[in-house]
């Protein structure tokens, strides 16, 4: 990402956090707001390069690896989230917070909110 794009979409950022530290709903460091407004590089790469990105690759290597539960192909097992989570850690490189991520994300799909329940995986809350 160019500086350029980095520093409008820290001050864009900057602004929601401000926005919302005025109403009293922001854990955001005054510095760190600060940061954000006049693009400051450490606050920015914080922000901005936290690598919270998540592929399409990854969802649809998740969804194949649940779809035989939500299908009846393969029935439900105590430590299945552990299982998966592990096989796909070391197989596919998908760490914890990613396949909890992804499971909520396709938990809004038709189909999938009942075993992403059963894995003991909560809902999605905004």
């Amino acid at each position: 990402m160019d500086n350029e794009t980095k520093v409008s979409l820290g001050k864009i950022l900057g602004n929601i956090y401000l926005i919302q530290k005025n109403q009293g709903v922001c854990e955001q460091s005054d510095s760190h707001i600060f940061g954000l407004l006049n693009g400051v590089e450490q606050s920015l790469n914080t922000e901005l390069e936290n690598g919270d990105y998540i592929s399409n690759e990854k969802i649809t290597v998740v969804e194949d690896a649940l779809l035989p539960y939500v299908t009846g192909e393969k029935e439900y097992e105590n430590h299945l989230n552990t299982t998966i989570r592990l096989d796909l850690e070391h197989t596919k490189g998908i760490n914890q917070v990613e396949f909890i991520n992804i499971c909520k994300f396709l938990s809004g799909r038709d189909g999938f909110q009942e075993i992403v329940k059963k894995l003991g995986i909560s809902e999605i809350r905004l």
